[in-house]
C-alpha cells in the first residue's frame, strides 16, 4: 500500500512542472520517514496540507513568477502551471497522507516511541567563508544530498551546487574539487571528475563539453535552459578559483 501510493504521489509531483514543491516534498519525505503510526498520521497530515496549500497559492504565485521572468508570455505559461498545480497538488496530498499512514502503522513499535520524530528542517548550508546566511532549501537539501551519497562516501566533502536535470533522475554535483553527475533516486554516483583533471568546460546549444587534460573527451553534461547552463557555468567557476587559491597557498 505505502510503496502503491508513494508511487502515485512521486509521479504526480514530477507532472505539477514546480521545482520548489518537489525539492520541499522530497526534503520532508527523506527527513521526515514515520517509524510508528501515530507519527505516520501527523506527517502525513502535514503532507497533505502542504499540498493544498501549494496548490491554491500556485494560482497567485506561477503567474506572477512568470510575467517577472518572461513578461505576458511567462504570465501565460503561470497561468497554466498554477492550474495544474491545483489539479495535481491536492491528490499528491492525499496518496502522500495515505503513504505515510500505511508506512507508519507497518514501522510501529509503540505509539509512546519518540524516535521517529525526526527534524523536518535540514541543516544549514554555510560555505567556505563562514557567512551564514538566509536559510535555503535548495542549498540545505543539494548539501544533505552530497552527504548522503553512496552511503556517506562524501560526507566528510565542501558542498558547493547542484542542478537537477529534468526527466533524466540526474544531478549535476559540484564541489570544491570535483564534479559529478549522480542518480538522484538511488544517490549513486555515475561519474565523478577532479577538477584538476580538466583541460576546459565548453557551453554547447543542448549542454556542457568536458575536455579532460590532453585533449581527451570527458563526459556531455546535457542542460537544455540557457539559464541554468550559465548558471552551472558560473557555479564551476567559483569551484575553479577556490581551487586554483587552495594549490597556490600550498605551493
Amino acid at each position: 500500500m505505502a510503496k502503491f501510493t508513494g508511487s502515485m504521489s512521486k509521479g504526480l509531483a514530477a507532472a505539477t512542472l514546480d521545482k520548489e514543491y518537489q525539492d520541499q516534498r522530497r526534503m520532508s519525505k527523506s527527513r521526515n520517514r514515520p517509524k510508528h503510526a501515530l507519527y505516520g498520521v501527523t506527517s502525513g497530515g502535514n503532507a497533505f496540507a502542504s499540498s493544498m496549500a501549494s496548490g491554491i497559492g500556485g494560482l497567485a504565485r506561477h503567474p506572477l513568477e512568470g510575467a517577472e521572468k518572461e513578461g505576458l508570455q511567462g504570465f501565460v505559461k503561470g497561468v497554466g502551471k498554477g492550474f495544474l498545480g491545483l489539479a495535481t497538488k491536492p491528490a499528491i496530498g492525499a496518496f502522500d497522507l495515505a503513504s505515510n499512514v500505511a508506512e507508519g502503522v507497518r514501522n510501529t513499535t509503540t505509539v509512546f516511541d519518540q524516535e521517529g520524530l525526526d527534524r523536518v528542517r535540514l541543516t544549514r548550508f554555510i560555505g567556505m567563508d563562514g557567512i551564514v546566511r538566509p536559510y535555503s532549501q535548495r542549498e540545505a537539501l543539494g548539501q544533505f544530498w552530497l552527504k548522503t551519497l553512496d552511503d556517506g562516501k562524501h560526507f566528510h566533502e565542501d558542498y558547493i551546487a547542484h542542478l537537477e536535470l529534468p526527466g533524466k533522475d540526474m544531478i549535476v554535483m559540484l564541489k570544491y574539487n570535483r564534479i559529478m553527475l549522480v542518480r538522484a533516486k538511488k544517490l549513486k554516483v555515475e561519474w565523478d571528475i577532479k577538477l584538476n583533471d580538466i583541460q576546459t568546460i565548453s557551453k554547447e546549444r543542448t549542454g556542457m563539453t568536458i575536455t579532460l587534460k590532453g585533449g581527451t573527451n570527458g563526459p556531455f553534461v546535457p542542460v537544455q535552459e540557457q539559464s541554468s547552463r550559465d548558471w552551472l557555468y558560473r557555479q564551476i567557476g567559483v569551484a575553479v578559483r577556490h581551487f586554483n587559491e587552495r594549490y597556490n597557498a600550498k605551493g
